[in-house]
């Protein structure tokens, strides 16, 4: 009974309050007041980043995140701000830089391991017209964070771990500048389509100077750079402005395209003493300075594959030969004329231990003495040998793991008296090769930039290799090239297998014959048996 009053009990209130409730809310007397708390509800920015530095519920102190911030506000406002307890909701909402420094009260720190994505609620990217970062290291895409940035004008990151995937998601359709050194980036493409960076007016291009910010070390900002990146095509700069009389006279250096690392990994079977190995350098362009139409001292970028300033040098092993476009040497002077370029390496082998590493350095002037920066630095080839595996006995189990394999190149067998023949056919290839195709001779198909060729002893089965693009952290390339295979069947051959006994059609003979003799078998036997009831 008691159970049951207090069922009803608790049935009624629930009822009454349902009922109440919405009068309550939209009946509030006048003299009710919402008072605001001491702890500053009223300044959801400040409280959010002064939270930065609550980690697993324990205060760490001030966080490399909150660095950059104070960094950036005291950039922007000159206000010698050095701790969290200065910063103001004001100075959060109306913040226009991200600003981090290499040398921050007489040290050089690092900011690792920084999420963009807990400025939301901090900042507004929105508002963000410069970014100048310097050893910074991210945890994750700190642009996928922060989302298109209409105000951006200009960005320089300096010793960073951005990748090729982090910087196709920087979304600035009115960026200006930018200056990228000592980063993972190896491909620009997709940045510089997704923020199109060589839009021009009336045949000028728009990336300038004029609305680059102010920082500590204007001689370190250029107006687009990739110092000491792992960056081998220039081409896609095509259209945007490297040189500006404008950013010189306001203190800002000539674009820089030096020190460029790139790495190449090949995995190639062991080849016999006296082959060569050739490797193609498709990637490797340079962009000629132009004079723009308005002025004699502004430059731009233009591309054009037939036109290369490029040199090579210092080569790692006394048996490497870098040959050019027209399948001579390759130039080794920097110079301000037009050169046959860089097509591709051959190593000879002379037998004994293969290198690991090949290298050789390169130089471009870029077309011009102005430009005094040029476009320079190191390829280096590193090559893995493939243990050597049994050879099989049969010609399908040989067609089968030829077809099954997949390699990114192939070394052709030619012999000593086809030399000439072949050495006329490789020189003729080469333009074609160099521009993204690996032309090996008739019985190989072209691939794409990472194939090699071998050339080896006629007894030699042709050398499977394979190659990935490291480029620091750029994406791998990954080709399949097979030599074509050519079935050929000797004349006296198909003479001979035309006068071979055809087993089907003799198989269908002697089945015919069998029942002939069982249809013979029958009738005799019923003429029999017809006879001898007649006689009874």
């Amino acid at each position: 009974m008691k159970k049951s009053i207090k069922a009803a009990l608790l049935f009624s209130t629930l009822i009454i309050g349902a009922v109440e409730t919405p009068n309550v809310i939209n009946n509030t007397s006048s003299a009710t007041q919402v008072i605001a708390h001491a702890d500053g509800t009223n300044t959801p920015r400040l409280n959010a980043f002064k939270n930065l530095s609550i980690v697993d519920g324990k205060n760490v102190g001030i966080t490399d995140l909150q660095n950059i911030i104070i960094n950036s506000i005291d950039e922007q406002t000159n206000g010698n701000i050095s701790s969290v307890d200065e910063v103001t909701e004001s100075e959060l909402d109306n913040l226009n830089t991200l600003y981090f420094p290499a040398v921050i009260n007489g040290l050089n720190p690092y900011a690792k391991n920084i999420d963009f994505n807990q400025l939301k609620g901090i900042i507004n990217p929105q508002n963000i017209t410069s970014i100048y970062l310097e050893k910074v290291l991210y945890s994750t895409n700190p642009f996928k964070a922060l989302g298109e940035m209409d105000s951006l004008k200009y960005i320089q990151l300096v010793t960073s771990n951005v990748t090729n995937e982090d910087l196709a998601a920087l979304k600035a359709p009115n960026l200006q500048a930018y200056n990228f050194q000592n980063i993972d980036v190896s491909d620009l493409s997709q940045f510089i389509a997704n923020n199109n960076l060589t839009r021009t007016t009336n045949n000028n291009p728009q990336i300038q100077a004029t609305a680059v910010g102010n920082h500590e070390n204007d001689t370190d900002s250029a107006l687009v750079g990739l110092h000491g990146s792992s960056i081998s095509d220039l081409s896609k700069i095509n259209g945007q402005m490297l040189y500006s009389s404008d950013a010189m006279s306001n203190g800002y250096s000539v674009t820089d395209f030096q020190n460029q690392v790139i790495n190449e990994n090949y995995e190639i079977n062991a080849p016999k003493e006296g082959s060569v190995i050739r490797i193609p350098i498709n990637d490797l362009k340079d962009v000629v300075a132009t004079s723009t139409s308005n002025s004699g001292v502004d430059y731009k970028a233009v591309y054009n594959p037939s036109v290369t300033y490029l040199t090579a040098d210092n080569f790692s092993d006394k048996n490497i030969s870098v040959i050019g476009k027209d399948g001579n040497p390759a130039q080794t002077k920097p110079t301000t004329d037009p050169t046959n370029g860089i097509a591709y390496l051959e190593y000879k082998y002379d037998g004994g231990n293969i290198p690991n590493n090949l290298s050789f350095s390169f130089t471009s002037t870029l077309g011009t003495n102005t430009l005094r920066n040029l476009f320079s630095g190191k390829y280096n080839i590193h090559l893995n040998i493939k243990p050597e595996t049994p050879k099989s006995s049969s010609a399908a189990s040989q067609s089968q793991s030829s077809s099954s394999s997949s390699v990114s190149s192939s070394a052709q067998s030619s012999s000593a008296s086809k030399e000439a023949t072949s050495s006329a056919s490789s020189s003729q290839s080469i333009p074609a090769f160099n521009e993204s195709k690996a032309a090996s001779s008739s019985s190989v198909t072209p691939s794409s930039s990472s194939a090699i060729e071998s050339s080896v002893t006629p007894a030699e089965t042709p050398n499977s290799i394979k190659s990935s693009h490291s480029n620091n952290k750029g994406t791998p390339k990954k080709d399949n090239v097979q030599p074509n295979k050519v079935e050929t069947t000797n004349s006296s051959e198909r003479k001979d297998a035309k006068s071979l006994p055809q087993t089907g059609d003799q198989t269908h003979q002697n089945v015919f014959v069998a029942l002939g003799s069982l249809l013979v078998a029958i009738s005799s036997t019923t003429l029999a048996f017809v006879l001898r009831r007649k006689n009874k």
